[in-house]
């Protein structure tokens, strides 16, 4: 299933490219033209997207988490193309609903990503356990803003994504280093 969905994602990657190619080079620009561009750019997001989850390090413990991230592109991918090619209106809550999926689907590709790293060592384990909980504390977040099941009016929100953006990009980058440091380390002890 997961190959299966790995070479549709990249067969569907490969027709978007060509379609906006051959669109760029070929087009008017027209109103449909326009929305087949963006069908193909939508198509190619969702295709990254759908590729970063199908390519999880540690396969059984992140299934729910790679599902949810399939699931969620693929809703928000039909919500947008639909409203798109003015098959569906969105409406506030339409956003919203996007928005929730995008979210998501990122989270679920940045944590899918993460797991591709040798956690061989307890320091690097710990710090991927850090590196995987930010981007959940960080969707939740924004999602109970989004949702408006807690308001902040004083820009405690804003506060509190500036610290979470930070941790995340802190805790992503930093698990390279780790890696190389404490992988290296442990093959030599070896």
């Amino acid at each position: 299933m997961k190959k299966l969905f790995g070479v549709l994602a990249f067969i569907s990657l490969s027709i978007s490219a060509l379609f906006g190619i051959l669109i760029l080079l070929r087009g008017d620009f027209g109103e449909t033209q326009q929305k087949l561009l963006l069908t193909t750019i939508l198509f190619g997001a969702f295709s990254i997207l759908g590729i970063t989850h199908s390519i999880s390090g540690h396969k059984g413990r992140l299934l729910p988490i790679r599902i949810l991230g399939i699931v969620s592109s693929a809703g928000a991918l039909i919500i947008l193309l639909s409203a798109l090619w003015s098959l569906v209106e969105i409406r506030d809550l339409s956003w919203k609903i996007i928005l929730t999926l995008i979210l998501l689907s990122g989270m679920s590709a940045h944590v899918s990503l993460l797991s591709m790293t040798n956690q061989s060592n307890r320091i690097v384990k710990i710090w991927y356990w850090f590196a995987v909980i930010i981007p959940f504390l960080l969707v939740a977040w924004v999602l109970v803003h989004l949702w408006s099941l807690v308001l902040f009016d004083d820009g405690t929100f804003f506060r509190y994504l500036g610290i979470m953006i930070i941790l995340d990009v802190l805790a992503t980058i930093g698990i390279f280093p780790l890696v190389r440091i404490y992988g290296k380390a442990n093959k030599v002890g070896k």
